[in-house]
């Protein structure tokens, strides 16, 4: 008898090795909520689906910040607090909406627009009409 097995392959889904470090590199390599120097994880602003997502504007800079684990906890968990404190601040954008066009709260450089290319914007993107961050 024969046996075959089958070869489960995993979709990644998650962002490249590029769009990581220029998202660090525009982070400063530190926490954009605290400032914290890590260890850090990668947040997106607008959530991955349950599986993943084929969005390619899900894993795209303007989605992502870097956060350490602490922050990352409290953005995920207790999103009312972290409202409490910093007022709408962009660190969750609802899902349908495109996280070009909800500023966040930079430690770094203050309320930006995230670029997809790694770099901010003070100014909105063309297109901009105000919408509210989850």
């Amino acid at each position: 008898m024969i046996r075959t097995q089958m070869c489960q392959t995993r979709r990644r889904t998650g962002p490249t090795a590029g769009t990581v470090q220029r998202v660090r590199e525009r982070d400063g390599w530190a926490c954009a909520v605290c400032g914290g120097p890590g260890p850090f994880q990668t947040h997106h602003r607008r959530p991955r689906a349950m599986g993943g997502s084929r969005d390619p504007g899900t894993n795209s800079a303007s989605n992502l910040l870097t956060v350490d684990e602490s922050c990352h906890h409290l953005i995920e968990t207790d999103p009312e607090t972290m409202r409490r404190a910093y007022g709408l601040a962009g660190w969750k954008v609802r899902q349908g909406s495109d996280p070009r066009m909800v500023r966040v709260l930079h430690r770094r450089h203050g309320y930006v627009f995230l670029l997809d290319d790694g770099g901010v914007s003070y100014k909105p993107p063309p297109g901009f009409t105000p919408q509210s961050a989850a």
